[in-house]
């Protein structure tokens, strides 16, 4: 077991020492090719054009790719403090759905949405949680079929708000759910249909969500769709009792 560890840490060591070199070339590489697409650089011929345009979108894919490895290093190394606070609810699920809208749009998808009346606020780092809830309902619109449905529903269970995220996209493969959230792991089914990447997303939500003091779970059939559901708490969470009645540090 010490040994796997070392070599575990070695690996996110090499991801994070890589992702930090290819940040500052791939970033000017994208700044010359915007310039490019904009002729600041003279006129560009219908194929010039095409060609710099699949290029620019590659390598955007690298720099999210980068991001994401360096959110995950970051955390791994715990250098990422969550910083909670009472949220709006109402406000964080217009902003996450607003920004996808257009996609939801292009896909022609049906996308319902329904909350609770005593839907209010809740506890947990604003900008992390909002990573994590846009990483959900990101994956219920990619991998919904044009013409699906998506339905968000927000609600309060038990002391927490709880959002659940259900499509009728491809959903997971039983013999393989039990991976969902490893790091780098991706759906045959998914994989197969679009080869872009990372495997990442559902690694870096339950991390973050468990950061927070929360929970995520799912259901799932192949080819029916997928249920996630992420259960945040509505308040600071107390400080276990010792037995001398004095709290323990967290």
């Amino acid at each position: 077991m010490t040994v796997e560890r070392e070599i575990d840490r070695q690996k996110s060591d090499f991801i994070s020492i890589a992702s930090h070199q290819l940040r500052t070339p791939l970033s000017a590489m994208r700044w010359f090719l915007d310039l490019l697409l904009e002729g600041d650089a003279g006129p560009l011929k219908p194929t010039q054009k095409e060609y710099l345009s699949d290029l620019s979108t590659s390598v955007v894919r690298m720099v999210r790719l980068v991001g994401s490895l360096l959110d995950i290093s970051r955390i791994e190394a715990g250098r990422v403090k969550p910083v909670p606070e009472h949220v709006d609810a109402r406000a964080f699920v217009e902003a996450a759905v607003k920004e996808l809208s257009p996609l939801i749009r292009q896909r022609q998808l049906a996308f319902t949405q329904a909350v609770a009346k005593d839907v209010a606020t809740f506890y947990a780092d604003p900008n992390l949680a909002g990573q994590a809830f846009s990483n959900i309902i990101g994956n219920a619109v990619k991998y919904t079929p044009e013409g699906g449905s998506i339905a968000l529903d927000v609600f309060v269970e038990g002391g927490e708000t709880v959002f659940r995220v259900k499509d009728t996209g491809l959903g997971i493969p039983e013999g393989q759910q039990y991976r969902v959230f490893a790091k780098f792991f991706r759906g045959e089914n998914v994989a197969a249909l679009e080869t872009v990447g990372t495997g990442l997303g559902l690694y870096f939500v339950k991390t973050i969500i468990e950061l927070s003091g929360g929970r995520v779970w799912f259901t799932s059939k192949e080819n029916k769709g997928t249920t996630f559901n992420i259960a945040l708490p509505n308040a600071p969470k107390a400080l276990p009792v010792s037995e001398d009645g004095g709290t323990l540090a967290p």
